[in-house]
């Protein structure tokens, strides 16, 4: 019985190491790309989407439940948040508060802010009330996009954190016949006639520009 604990244990040490060393060749690449010393260079996510599309258009980029995207498909749906987004004059520096859950919808809007330069506030979806209300006003977003999941707790706070005036408070439906609360703009509605083609903002967001607010956990306090 020991032999075979030993044997187990050895065997998966070995699919480790295999498992690394097969990874290795990408390490080199991706520290080459955090490490860039010209921070005004053209680079963000928004670019890489872009390469993706045209060197892998047919090859899977999301595969969630029961949904496939390929990379050109991916790309597309991004651009078409992204056009959008740009038409209602939003802009570089801008902040767009995401509350959504983990879903393909999360990662087309963090694109598209990527590829117009706008910064991304990733809100904890576990939070609620107070501690929600300071991670809205911590940033101050002039985008907020809610998923239909959330709307609940996002209807908490929703007066104190819309005060000002220009905001707009997005619904994202989780499901195809949803339909938004009053007083929500359903984006995914909105979307459809954006175009699909790559907006000409992405050349111009560079390396040294802000991407994500990311919080603390607020565990021994406000996030």
């Amino acid at each position: 019985m020991e032999f075979r604990k030993v044997g187990t244990s050895i065997l998966q040490g070995v699919r480790k190491a295999n498992f690394i060393a097969k990874k290795l060749p990408v390490f080199p690449k991706g520290l080459k790309i955090v490490h860039q010393a010209d921070l005004t260079k053209t680079l963000s996510i928004g670019t890489y989407l872009e390469q993706n599309a045209s060197k892998y258009p047919h090859y899977r980029a999301i595969v969630f439940e029961h949904v496939r995207y390929t990379h050109q498909e991916l790309n597309e749906n991004v651009n078409q948040y992204a056009n959008y987004f740009l038409a209602q004059g939003i802009k570089k520096g801008d902040v767009i508060a995401l509350f959504i859950d983990n879903r393909p919808e999360l990662l087309m809007c963090v694109g598209a802010a990527a590829k117009i330069g706008a910064i991304v506030a990733l809100i904890n979806t576990n939070q609620r009330k107070n501690g929600l209300r300071y991670s809205f006003e911590l940033v101050r977003p002039k985008v907020f996009v809610i998923g239909e999941e959330f709307v609940d707790a996002f209807e908490e706070v929703k007066e104190e954190v819309q005060r000002e005036q220009g905001k707009f408070v997005f619904f994202l439906a989780d499901s195809q016949h949803s339909v938004e609360p009053a007083g929500y703009v359903n984006l995914k509605t909105e979307i459809q006639e954006s175009p699909k083609t790559n907006p000409l903002m992405t050349k111009i967001v560079m390396m040294q520009d802000p991407c994500f607010y990311i919080y603390t956990s607020g565990t021994t306090g406000l996030p």
